[in-house]
C-alpha cells in the first residue's frame, strides 16, 4: 500500500499551538507553559483555513483535521517538526486524524475506496481502511494504541441496527465488541498500553449512557 502527501504553503494565520510545560518542579502545584511551536493551516481559495488537531504523540507529531470556512469538506493532516502535510489516500478520502501512537501510526476516518465512511489505519507502509461488518454502513476510528490496535464504533447510520457498536480492530480484522458489552449502543473512545479500553454502552446515546474500561 502507498499513499500520497501534499504539502501546502503555510497561512499567516495560527491554525494551532503545541504547548510545552516550561519546568518539570515537582513541588509546584501547576507548571508554567510556553509555546513552543504554531501549527499554522493552509491558505484555501478565499481565506486561511480552520485547523483542529487532536492528538499528539511523545515525538511532538500532531494530527487532526482542517476545513475551509464556508467549505463542506474536511481533510485530515498530520504536523511533523514545523511542515503541515496533507494526507490523501489513493482513490479515497481522508477526513481527519483521531489518534497517533508513537510507533506514528496514525487512526482516523475518511470516504473509503466503497465510497462509504471508514476508519482507517495509516503507518509507512500507507493506508488501510477497516471493513465494515455485514448490515452496516459505516466504521470510525477513535484511538490507536501502541500496539496498533484501533478502538471506535461501527452501524448503519439508516436502518439503526446497529445505531453504534463499540469494536478494536488489528491486523485487518474487525471484532465487534456489543456482545461483550450487552447493550444495544456502544462506542469504544480509547485504548492504554496495557490493552485497556474506555467508552460507553447504554439504551441510549444520549440518555441512558454508562462508562466503561
Amino acid at each position: 500500500m502507498t499513499h500520497k502527501t501534499h504539502r501546502l504553503a503555510p497561512a499567516v494565520l495560527v491554525g494551532a499551538a503545541l504547548i510545552v510545560c516550561a519546568t518539570a518542579r515537582a513541588s509546584l502545584p501547576a507548571c508554567g507553559y510556553e509555546i513552543t511551536a504554531v501549527i499554522e493551516g493552509p491558505q484555501c481559495p478565499d481565506a486561511l483555513a480552520t485547523v483542529y488537531p487532536y492528538a499528539l504523540n511523545d515525538k511532538g507529531q500532531v494530527v487532526g483535521n482542517f476545513f475551509c470556512p464556508g467549505g463542506m469538506s474536511d481533510w485530515a493532516f498530520l504536523w511533523d517538526d514545523g511542515e503541515f502535510i496533507v494526507l490523501e489516500p489513493p482513490d479515497a478520502d481522508a477526513d481527519e486524524c483521531r489518534d497517533i501512537n508513537n510507533a506514528s501510526q496514525i487512526a482516523g476516518t475518511g470516504n473509503g475506496p466503497s465510497g462509504d465512511e471508514q476508519g482507517f489505519f495509516l503507518d509507512s507502509d500507507g493506508f488501510e481502511f477497516i471493513e465494515i461488518p455485514e448490515g452496516g454502513n459505516f466504521t470510525r476510528a477513535r484511538a490507536i494504541g501502541e500496539d496498533g490496535m484501533i478502538v471506535g464504533f461501527w452501524g448503519n447510520w439508516k436502518t439503526g441496527d446497529p445505531s453504534r457498536e463499540a469494536f478494536t480492530w488489528r491486523d485487518g480484522v474487525i471484532t465487534p465488541l456489543g456482545e461483550l458489552l450487552a447493550q444495544p449502543q456502544s462506542i469504544a473512545y480509547d485504548v492504554n498500553v496495557n490493552g485497556q479500553i474506555t467508552g460507553y454502552a447504554g439504551d441510549s446515546y444520549f440518555t441512558d449512557a454508562r462508562a466503561f474500561i
